[in-house]
């Protein structure tokens, strides 16, 4: 999970972009990049996988591990009604290399979660994050979204609605900050007894008195392990008789190749790099282009995808445009 202090930059950063400070080419927070340099071309994403519920009940390429995980309840919603983003905002937050997403088109594309829901006019999703990690006897997953919109009601009453919308009961620990005109507060709740960790942020800034940036975390034991991320891992797993140990779906601010959505997962399976290499080089990636290094072999396909192999492990990384 993004340690506390992480969300509030990102919260802080997704205000200053939107707020389209001028003169300033680049701009950093506590070294977050704030302005990058022109995007690169968009990079259409690989296909997508069979969108996940909230307990990510569909099917997987990889046997579910047994966990301790709980069922996840079903989040509730917090409606928004300050308009649409105004125009500058989002002329200034598109110039500077960020993509504001309809949050449909999220759950559209990787499912749902048990995080509350933000709908509105103007409510854009601009961070997000699907990741599944490999635990003791099962799966950690965390669901993270930062959103930005407009709205009537005042920052903190809206944070505390998506509190209970979360079904979050107990009282948080509360870490405050105010730098470049955004007030921002992160409220921590202690861990459940079911293990879930949850974190509510959000900003208000003086230059749009209705413009708030909010978020919410989750971290919990996960029923099921994740899907496939890209056709490719599908084949690559059968082939080598291999299991996800890692998946991670990133939307966020552009890094230096402009890029905003990152796709990750590591594969584990019984084999060094040789037989690996012999067994997937006949199949789905037999025409990715090769690049051989010490002790790995660097494998690119023709969506910007790449595989790296070593000896017991597959990494596959992909990243672009939403």
């Amino acid at each position: 999970m993004k340690r506390p202090e992480h969300l509030a930059r990102t919260a802080l950063a997704v205000g200053l972009v939107a707020a389209g400070f001028t003169g300033c080419a680049h701009s950093t927070v506590d070294g977050d990049s704030l302005s990058p340099t022109a995007p690169a071309q968009p990079t259409s994403p690989p296909p997508a996988p069979t969108p996940l519920d909230a307990n990510n009940t569909a099917a997987s390429s990889t046997p579910p591990a047994q966990s301790s995980g709980v069922k996840a309840p079903t989040p509730g919603t917090v409606t928004v009604s300050g308009g649409a983003l105004p125009g500058e905002i989002v002329d200034s937050y598109r110039t500077n290399g960020g993509d504001l997403v309809d949050p449909v088109e999220w759950t559209g594309r990787y499912g749902t979660s048990a995080l509350p829901s933000l709908v509105g006019d103007g409510v854009a999703l601009v961070e997000a994050t699907r990741r599944f990690e490999g635990a003791a006897g099962g799966w950690e997953r965390t669901d993270e979204a930062n959103w930005l919109t407009m709205a009537d009601t005042d920052r903190d009453s809206l944070l505390a609605e998506l509190a209970v919308a979360a079904g979050i009961t107990d009282t948080a620990t509360r870490t405050s900050s105010s730098q470049d005109g955004a007030d921002c507060a992160i409220d921590t709740y202690p861990t459940t007894q079911a293990a879930v960790r949850w974190v509510v942020q959000g900003c208000s800034y003086e230059r749009f008195p209705q413009l708030v940036a909010l978020g919410v975390s989750r971290t919990a034991a996960s029923l099921q392990p994740p899907t496939v991320l890209d056709a490719t891992m599908t084949s690559f797993i059968d082939t080598l008789d291999g299991t996800i140990s890692f998946a991670e779906v990133r939307l966020g601010s552009p890094g230096p190749d402009g890029a905003t959505l990152h796709l990750s997962a590591q594969v584990h399976f019984d084999g060094n790099l040789t037989t690996a290499d012999d067994a997937v080089s006949s199949g789905v990636l037999a025409d990715w282009q090769r690049f051989g290094g010490e002790d790995s072999l660097l494998l690119s396909g023709p969506t910007g995808a790449t595989w790296t192999l070593s000896d017991g492990v597959g990494v596959f990384e992909w990243a672009g445009r939403w």
